[in-house]
């Protein structure tokens, strides 16, 4: 029995399919960390090149009251929660910028923290550019976030 013309290219496709997802499967984590590494440095440029900024507005208001953080502390982490956002981005870009494999081709996390530690400085003196001021202690901060997320991504390598 012949099989039709139809079916035979059917069968071709699903092999070519099959083909294409394996690649995917493979490469899927290096794909997704690199989407997620574009939207992040996207949006992180943004909040850099703004005149001004607020994260006020983020403060989860309701669990601070919950957990019985009074007014004068709230007012402190309000005022210095660009801190953790320098401290906390730095590190998510470098394990971003590890498993990407952006650098060689290989999971290496020296490169990676050598490019944040440069996109660090250069985001402190673009806002310094348009008016914001160069800080110091957001420069700290994600140069030390960075290179904790560096000391993790090591440790994690060395013990897998």
């Amino acid at each position: 029995m012949k099989l039709p013309e139809s079916f035979k290219r059917i069968m071709d496709i699903q092999k070519h399919l099959t083909k294409y997802q394996a690649i995917i499967q493979a490469h899927g984590f290096e794909y997704s960390a690199r989407l997620v590494l574009l939207i992040l440095i996207a949006s992180m440029s943004y909040i850099v090149l703004l005149p001004s900024y607020n994260f006020a507005h983020l403060m989860p208001r309701s669990l601070m009251d919950l957990m019985g953080i009074n007014y004068a502390s709230r007012l402190w982490i309000e005022q210095h929660s660009d801190v953790f956002f320098h401290f906390a981005g730095a590190g998510i870009l470098v394990l971003l910028f590890t498993f990407a494999k952006l650098f060689t081709g290989t999971k290496q996390a020296k490169p990676a923290l050598i490019t944040v530690i440069i996109l660090c400085f250069a985001a402190e003196i673009a806002q310094s550019w348009i008016g914001r001021g160069f800080n110091e202690y957001d420069l700290l901060f994600g140069v030390s976030g960075s290179f904790m997320a560096y000391l993790g991504v090591t440790w994690l390598f060395k013990r897998s």
